[in-house]
């Protein structure tokens, strides 16, 4: 069932579909609903105009569905991913290691330090000519941006491709960090975040900050059906020294077809 369903025009709400399984086909009693709720709500965007069926995008072995948006402004965008980490992380990480702050109960994906990579795959990819990658990053503790005993550096990266951001963070107000330029660029320390000392960190040496959250969004150009994208730092001091974490971290493609959102069928 779709928000308009049954003659009435209900241009908002979630999607309700209905999984058959096979082996239990000859009673209605086996019909599973699962409620969908767009993760780009938009008044009068009729998510769930149409659903159909998907192969597995993040390699769970499950199934994915797709749901169409008719009236979405975004035409020819699909999110073809997207994790919270209030779940179990899939084997689309190689790490599958999730943490809670001590303020809010968020679960996020880290924390990491030191010098350590960790990626998203995904295969399966609709045609597309452009991807726009977007995530929280959790800076955490005493980072350093560009000065002793930095620089702390942070990057992002496709596999085989380009690296899309190379730069620094810093939580001492006496230190600029390169953020949201690349490595060497000047900026205060805490440009771009969008919240500073929510988490509950506690203070580490003479850093003012104790942690900021960074909403980052970057589009670059992409074809191929699969991707691997590397989240990296280095030059980084102990987890209880210095960390990150990322949350919220969605994959969007633009294609040449109608709006539409993919979800995944069992979590």
């Amino acid at each position: 069932m779709v928000p308009q369903w049954k003659g009435v025009r209900q241009l908002t709400g979630p999607v309700l579909v209905m999984i058959i399984l096979l082996a239990a086909m000859a009673t209605m009693a086996s019909a599973q609903p699962l409620e969908l709720v767009s993760p780009n709500e938009q008044e009068g965007g009729v998510f769930g105009y149409s659903v159909s069926g998907f192969s597995d995008v993040n390699g769970d072995g499950l199934a994915d569905v797709i749901v169409g948006s008719a009236d979405v402004a975004m035409a020819g965008t699909l999110q073809v991913y997207f994790k919270d980490f209030e779940s179990a992380v899939g084997p689309e990480w190689s790490s599958t290691s999730t943490d809670v702050t001590p303020v809010g109960n968020r679960r996020f994906l880290g924390r990491f330090a030191e010098n350590y990579a960790v990626s998203l795959s995904l295969a399966g990819l609709p045609a597309h000519l452009e991807v726009t990658l977007s995530f929280d990053l959790f800076v955490i503790q005493s980072w350093d941006g560009n000065w002793d005993p930095g620089p702390d550096l942070w990057s992002i990266g496709v596999q085989g491709g380009p690296t899309l951001l190379n730069t620094t963070f810093s939580n001492h107000y006496s230190k600029d960090q390169s953020y949201p330029a690349n490595y060497l660029a000047s900026y205060p320390a805490g440009t771009g975040a969008a919240e500073t000392n929510t988490l509950g960190y506690s203070p580490k040496g003479n850093a003012e900050v104790t942690d900021c959250v960074y909403p980052i969004e970057i589009t670059f150009a992409h074809a191929s059906d699969s991707i691997a994208i590397v989240f990296s730092c280095s030059e980084l001091q102990e987890l209880s020294d210095e960390s990150w974490g990322l949350d919220n971290v969605s994959i969007l493609t633009l294609s040449p077809v109608s709006a539409a959102s993919y979800w995944e069928i069992y979590k």
